[in-house]
């Protein structure tokens, strides 16, 4: 049996009857933001593997452990004459 991964950031009514009707033919799992999505759960098939997080804003301090350490990123320097590089050669 497929297994069917749906992440609901909005519309979560929307999502509550999407994964409901999905359910009837694969394994789902729902993931969704705990804040926002407590009074859906309710309407949730049991069978579904829901799955409430603390969802990150924007802006938030949190989603700086989805950025690669510093020593991945190649300097400003070298970035900026590759650029330039790339500008003049190809002009």
């Amino acid at each position: 049996m497929m297994h069917v991964l749906l992440i609901a950031q909005d519309i979560l009514d929307y999502s509550v009857e999407y994964a409901n009707a999905v359910a009837a033919s694969a394994r789902v799992t729902l993931i969704a933001p705990a804040g926002r999505f407590r009074a859906q759960a309710a309407f949730v098939d049991p069978v579904i593997d829901l799955q409430l997080v603390e969802w990150p804003r924007h802006r938030s301090f949190g989603n700086l452990r989805f950025l690669p350490a510093s020593s991945d990123w190649p300097s400003a320097r070298s970035r900026m004459s590759f650029i330039f590089s790339a500008r003049v050669s190809s002009g």
